[in-house]
């Protein structure tokens, strides 16, 4: 069909054996009715691989052609294999190694496409302990932006299941050939899950990371200590891994530690951040499909398997700084500029201010950094975490969302603003180098709720400092900041 009609007589089918001598065959089309055209491929009977384009000219003289041609004026092609199938289907699978004795599911993914006949069929065989379970079948997901060959199931576990049982599976993909080819993964035997007991719940957790912990599991990131910084923090790999044409991946760390939710005012989640991933669209929000590489904080309550967000997603944008170092470092599709703790910025989530948790909740916590097909960047870093900690108590004085330092990175003067709720018997400013010492302290008047104050701090060195503001002596909020 065409807006401008075409000259019938110039419908061709060009074709190519894939024998070697690659010698380019042109056909007619034949009419069989209407717009309806036949063309033949022969045969040649043995095994071989085809290559083949239509092409066709309208009445204004323009050829057009099917499939397209790529940016560098290449005919694209249609491809297909004569003789018997005998090529096994594509399937790519992480494994899941492990899951608490809380659990009630498991969920499991899986990219599986076959070049030839095409998938029939994609199925789960597992066993608990030995005994076989039910087989079931993995289904389309229909919901992925980017991925078109990602199957999805979800195996519901018992009750009874506890710390130390063992679950095994396999994913068998099979194809819709006479002699059904079929992969599997693993290529033998089945992929093993450990069952661990969970951890005893925390009301508190802190952690600056300068010292060894096993607090933390899970893929692409780490407890590390960069060029650049001047302690440790946890980092995602950096850069983080690319995820390829047609593929995501969702690097997760996970504190093995659940969490009992506080009160309201009680419930915060404080670090220090820097975020170079993929910036989105302009205009666009989390969730939608051009917001691209994203990171996100989540929550999971025990005896459920549905992660929730604490707040939305969010990248590079999400701080001017971490926006210009992201974009001047493009080199290709990707960003080459590496962080430094010249670009950390402070953040503090509400825990319940998204009324997926409420107060009493046990949660277990997680970060994750979502990589789509496209471009990529040096990724995220986290330091100083503090959960329902100490400088939590500072809600009782101010709205941690009104304290303000700046600037930062910071010259002779640093200034601070905040609002104060009530006063404190003691308010100080107590600053800390990166080796702990305490190097200034100055006294807070508290005349006026509304406090707008600097402090000289022309006389310290360059590098990275901590700004606490000490109410009563034990109830502390720190702030990072870099003296340039």
């Amino acid at each position: 069909e065409s807006d401008n009609g075409y000259i019938a007589d110039s419908l061709k089918l060009v074709y190519t054996y894939d024998d070697g001598l690659m010698e380019e065959v042109i056909v007619d089309f034949i009419n069989v009715g209407g717009d309806n055209f036949e063309a033949t491929i022969p045969a040649r009977n043995e095994n071989i691989i085809v290559d083949y384009h239509i092409e066709v000219v309208d009445n204004r003289n323009t050829k057009f052609t099917s499939p397209g041609i790529n940016v560098n004026g290449l005919q694209f092609k249609f491809q297909y294999a004569f003789g018997p199938d005998e090529i096994n289907p594509e399937l790519l699978h992480t494994p899941v190694t492990k899951i608490k004795s809380v659990d009630t599911e498991i969920a499991l993914a899986a990219n599986a496409s076959d070049v030839f006949a095409g998938l029939d069929t994609l199925v789960v065989e597992w066993r608990i302990n030995g005994t076989d379970q039910p087989q079931l079948g993995m289904k389309l997901d229909t919901t992925d932006f980017f991925e078109d060959d990602k199957y999805i199931v979800t195996l519901d576990l018992p009750n009874t299941i506890a710390a130390g049982d063992i679950i095994e599976y396999r994913i068998l993909a099979i194809d819709a050939s006479s002699i059904s080819n079929t992969t599997s993964s693993p290529e033998t035997g089945f992929h093993r899950v450990d069952i661990e007991a969970v951890s005893g719940a925390l009301d508190i957790y802190e952690n600056d990371f300068n010292s060894t912990t096993e607090d933390f599991e899970g893929t692409g990131f780490s407890i590390a200590q960069p060029s650049g910084f001047a302690d440790a923090g946890i980092h995602s790999d950096h850069p983080y891994e690319a995820a390829g044409e047609n593929r995501t991946i969702n690097f997760n760390y996970e504190l093995t530690t659940p969490i009992v939710l506080k009160e309201a005012g009680k419930a915060f989640m404080e670090f220090d951040e820097i975020v170079l991933v993929e910036p989105s669209e302009p205009g666009t929000s989390f969730g939608d499909a051009e917001f691209w590489d994203y990171v996100i904080v989540e929550g999971k309550k025990l005896r459920s398997n549905r992660w929730e967000p604490f707040i939305d997603g969010y990248d590079s944008r999400a701080d001017p700084a971490w926006f210009t170092a992201y974009s001047n470092g493009i080199v290709g599709n990707d960003s080459e500029r590496e962080g430094n703790i010249t670009l950390f910025r402070d953040r503090t989530i509400d825990l319940l201010e998204s009324e997926k948790f409420v107060t009493g909740d046990t949660v277990a916590i997680r970060f994750r950094l979502f990589s789509d097909p496209f471009a990529r960047g040096w990724g995220w870093a986290i330091d100083n975490l503090n959960i329902q900690g100490v400088s939590s108590a500072v809600e009782d004085f101010v709205a941690t969302e009104e304290v303000k330092i700046f600037p930062n990175p910071v010259g002779d003067q640093l200034f601070f603003k905040l609002d104060l709720i009530k006063k404190s018997e003691d308010f100080n400013i107590v600053i800390i180098d990166a080796s702990g010492k305490e190097v200034l302290r100055k006294q807070v008047d508290q005349s006026s709720s509304s406090i707008e104050q600097s402090i000289d701090v022309s006389e310290l060195s360059s590098g990275m400092y901590f700004m606490q503001m000490r109410f009563n002596k034990n109830d502390i909020l720190t702030r990072k900041f870099v003296k340039g």
